[in-house]
């Protein structure tokens, strides 16, 4: 580890994956024997879980949105993430606004007066008219995320 330049985060689960598969070559004319195939693109699965600690969490915003925009009007900071392109009260406080959400339609079952319970994989897209996916506000006590 080097002894300056880094900070230790921690996480609860990181999962990465990759895979790249070989594409047959579809050139004709050249003989009867088949061409080396070709290499095709990097398929690259990447997840993870982090604690949603109010200090901490930033760290982990700044590396998937880059710099916030930070704000300080009275001792308290507040840090806004915009990818892709509020005075609030004193306090710790954490808002994920998702522009533009798509959800698929499951098919439920019904079973009768139970209580019934759905999850959905929902999708995120650029907001035409912000021209962004999303605005992360995390308001807390640390000047910035260096």
């Amino acid at each position: 580890m080097p002894a300056t330049g880094y900070r230790a985060v921690g996480f609860v689960r990181m999962d990465y994956a990759a895979q790249q598969e070989l594409l047959a070559s579809d050139l004709l004319g050249t003989d009867r024997d088949t061409d080396t195939p070709m290499q095709g693109f990097i398929d690259v699965d990447l997840s993870g879980e982090v604690p949603v600690d109010l200090r901490q969490i930033g760290f982990s915003l700044k590396l998937a949105f880059g710099n916030p925009t930070t704000t300080e009007p009275s001792g308290v900071f507040t840090h806004v993430w915009e990818p892709g392109s509020t005075t609030l009260p004193a306090g710790a406080s954490f808002t994920f606004t998702v522009h533009a959400v798509y959800l698929p339609r499951p098919r439920v079952k019904l079973p009768g007066p139970q209580v019934i319970q759905a999850s959905f994989d929902w999708q995120a897209a650029v907001d035409p008219v912000l021209e962004r996916m999303c605005t992360v506000t995390l308001i807390n006590d640390m000047a910035e995320y260096v």
